[in-house]
């Protein structure tokens, strides 16, 4: 993960260079990865599962973009999808820094707005390579 200063990084780079910036909202979901030993009377002991026993998933949304866009973002979706992992930069806990993570793409879905605007519906994961 890395730190920068400048909100024009937020969002990811298609394969052709061009970026694309998620809305405003942004939900991040965190997982952790237990294995659990569990023992007579209800009693149970926990450990952390891996070094990074942390799994975050971010869900965001690109309302209201032009065939054009859209088009290029679920191309770009289509090519990594769950395989190929692209950086992705959020703003990050830490006031005018932002951070960059490494995700895959699991799953998206786009729906049409109205007059050829989509909007389009993604699911990030963190990944660790």
């Amino acid at each position: 993960m890395s730190l920068y200063g400048n909100s024009t990084e937020v969002g990811f780079i298609t394969n052709n260079g061009r970026r694309f910036v998620p809305d405003k909202s942004l939900t991040i979901q965190n997982n952790a990865k237990v294995v659990t030993a569990k023992f007579g009377d209800g009693y149970e002991q926990r450990a952390r599962k891996g070094i990074n026993s942390l799994v975050n998933a971010y869900s965001l949304t690109f309302t209201n973009r032009s065939v054009e866009d859209s088009y290029e973002i679920c191309r770009f979706f289509d090519e990594v999808l769950g395989v190929n992992a692209f950086d992705f930069t959020l703003p990050s806990e830490r006031a005018n820094l932002y951070s960059t993570v490494s995700v895959v793409c699991d799953d998206y879905n786009k729906t049409l707005d109205y007059n050829n605007y989509y909007s389009i519906n993604a699911t990030f994961r963190r990944v660790y390579s």
